[in-house]
């Protein structure tokens, strides 16, 4: 195995920005990092500024021919709690998934690819990704690295703070530039996300629409994962909060 091949890149693509941060195989230190900023292409798909950084970079020769790992921003991604349904086979629960995502979204999801996180709870998280920005990703590694992996940043994210979080209830927020993402864990398990157009400073406001909607006790136990370095948390003492990643650079989207 050469020393290339024990390498990995990790890359978060967000509307916004491209982040990337080349691991070493011992003990995965970071053999050296990029932080590009995008501007909104005028013509094609949002995410095709980000596609032409990825590629720019990977043509470069100390960012080739490595495994890839890609966290999604939440703008490119759909997100929806449903039944685990431990009785189905896989492609039974693809299938559900589907249903439930055209069900809430209508036509604009046969457009999509769907995935259901692992776990054992009765609830699963399913996402949705377009499949044009899948292929365009696959595409852009032809010739330059082998893609591993593709996953939405909340679930990244989620298995980086997983630790912090244990088996306790509450909201984990994940703020990113333009988009606020809440995702309620509660009996030890996922129970409900949602996922706004919205800025950093809108984070209480939406937090108190959602505790309007669930009718239930204000406040609770809030863990902010604030990747635009601009969230205004919600006061105290409804809301205990604890900050577990701040900043945009790669090493909060948890890949690596």
């Amino acid at each position: 195995m050469s020393p290339l091949s024990r390498e990995r890149l990790v890359v978060g693509l967000a509307p916004d920005r491209l982040d990337a941060v080349r691991l070493g195989f011992w003990r995965r230190r970071r053999l050296a990092e990029r932080s590009v900023p995008l501007a909104p292409s005028a013509a094609g798909p949002p995410w095709q500024a980000g596609i032409e950084a990825l590629e720019l970079l990977l043509d470069e020769p100390d960012w080739q021919a490595r495994t890839l790992s890609v966290a999604l921003s939440s703008h490119y991604v759909r997100y929806a709690v449903l039944p685990r349904g431990k009785q189905l086979a896989l492609g039974e629960q693809d299938d559900l998934a589907r249903v439930i995502f055209r069900k809430l979204f209508g036509e604009l999801a046969s457009a999509w690819e769907f995935r259901i996180s692992p776990g054992d709870g009765d609830l699963a998280l399913a996402s949705a990704v377009p499949t044009a920005l899948l292929a365009a990703l696959r595409t852009a590694c032809e010739g330059r690295a082998m893609l591993g992996s593709v996953q939405p940043g909340l679930m990244s994210i989620f298995n980086r703070v997983r630790p912090a979080i244990g088996g306790q209830d509450g909201t984990l927020a994940l703020v990113e530039p333009g988009r606020i993402t809440l995702a309620t864990l509660g009996d030890g398990g996922w129970q409900a996300v949602s996922s706004r157009a919205w800025e950093p400073a809108a984070l209480p406001g939406l937090l108190a629409e959602a505790e309007a909607l669930a009718d239930g006790p204000a406040g609770g136990r809030l863990w902010l994962c604030d990747l635009s370095g601009q969230a205004v948390a919600p006061e105290p003492p409804a809301w205990r909060v604890e900050r577990l990643l701040s900043g945009p650079a790669l090493h909060a989207w948890g890949l690596n």
